[in-house]
C-alpha cells in the first residue's frame, strides 16, 4: 500500500485490509516479534533500522514492552516512530525521542502537483486545495471521487431542514432519528468523513454570513437549498458550540461508540443551536 501511495492514511490501511470496521492497534505479541527479530546481528554488518508506522496506536501492553527495547536498544539501530499526534503516545516514550514536527504541505505544492498529474478546471483545483489542508493523500481522494459528495450533500441538507423544524414540528424529531439511523450503518472511515463534511460546511457557512464571501470556495445550492438564507442562522453565537458537538461525535466514534447513539444525540443538538443567536 505505502509503495502504491507514499502518502496513504491510517483509513486507508484499514480499507486495504477491509476491516473498516474494526479498531486496528498494535499489540504486544507484535513489539515481543519485532524485539526478537532486532535482537538479531545485522546479516551484513550494517546498521538496522526500524520504522514504527502509526506508533499512537500502540496499545498499553505493546507500549510498555516497546519502551524497554527503546532504553536499551541494540547497537547500530536506528528507531523512527510516526504519528499523527503525540497526544496518545506513552510520556515515557516520549520522553526518549528526538521529536520532529513534519509541516503540512504548501497549497502551491498541492496545487501544482494537481495540475501536473491530473486534467482538473481551475475552480475544481481551487476547491480540493482549499479542502484538502495541505493533506495530498486527501486531494487525490477528493480528486478521484467525482460526484461522491452528492450523498454527504443530500444528507446534510435533510439534517439542517429537520432541525429547523422541529422547534416548531417536534415531530420531526422522529426524521433526525431516522437520519441518524442511516448513517449508522455505514463503517466507521465514512462516518468520520461525514463529520468532516458537515464541519466544513459550517464553517463556510459562517464566513458566507460574515460578508467573506471569497473565502467560500464551496456553496449547497442542490434540492432547492438555500445557501444565504441558512448561512444567516451560523455564527458565532453558535459555530463554537456546533463544532465542538461534531469534534466530540467524531471522537466517540474513534473510541467505538454505539453510532446509533452518536448520531441520533448529534442530529437533536444542531435543532437545538441552529436557533442559538445569543
Amino acid at each position: 500500500m505505502i509503495m502504491a501511495s507514499p502518502y496513504a492514511s491510517y483509513d486507508d490501511w484499514t480499507a486495504f485490509l477491509e476491516s473498516e470496521n474494526k479498531q486496528l492497534f498494535i499489540s504486544a505479541d507484535e513489539v515481543d516479534d519485532q524485539n526478537q527479530k532486532f535482537s538479531l546481528k545485522s546479516f551484513e554488518g550494517g546498521t538496522k533500522i526500524l520504522i514504527v508506522w502509526r506508533a499512537d496506536k500502540m496499545n498499553i501492553a505493546a507500549s510498555n514492552k516497546f519502551l524497554k527495547f527503546l532504553e536499551e536498544p541494540p547497537a547500530k539501530t536506528i528507531i523512527l516512530l510516526t504519528a499523527e499526534s503525540s497526544n496518545d503516545i506513552l510520556p515515557t516514550i516520549l520522553s526518549r525521542t528526538q521529536i520532529v514536527e513534519i509541516p503540512r504541505i504548501n497549497d502551491i505544492d498541492v496545487e501544482n502537483y494537481l495540475r501536473k498529474n491530473f486534467t482538473v478546471s481551475d475552480e475544481k483545483v481551487r476547491e480540493i486545495v482549499h479542502e484538502a489542508q495541505g493533506d495530498l493523500n486527501d486531494a487525490i481522494k477528493l480528486l478521484q471521487s467525482g460526484n461522491k459528495n452528492e450523498e454527504f450533500e443530500k444528507l446534510f441538507v435533510q439534517w439542517v431542514r429537520d432541525a429547523f423544524m422541529v422547534k416548531k414540528k417536534p415531530g420531526f424529531l422522529k426524521n433526525i432519528i431516522l437520519w441518524a439511523r442511516e448513517i449508522a450503518g455505514w463503517n466507521r472511515e465514512k462516518q468520520k468523513n461525514f463529520l468532516n463534511y458537515c464541519s466544513e460546511i459550517f464553517r463556510l457557512a459562517l464566513l458566507q454570513n460574515y460578508q467573506s464571501e471569497s473565502l467560500v470556495y464551496k456553496k449547497i445550492d442542490a434540492n432547492g437549498f438555500n445557501w444565504v438564507g441558512f448561512s444567516k442562522f451560523i455564527s458565532g453565537a453558535n459555530i463554537e458550540s456546533i463544532l465542538e458537538e461534531i469534534s466530540t461525535a467524531d471522537l466517540h466514534l474513534t473510541r467505538n461508540g454505539n453510532p446509533k447513539i452518536v448520531w441520533t444525540d448529534l442530529g437533536i443538538k444542531l435543532s437545538r443551536y441552529i436557533h442559538k443567536n445569543t
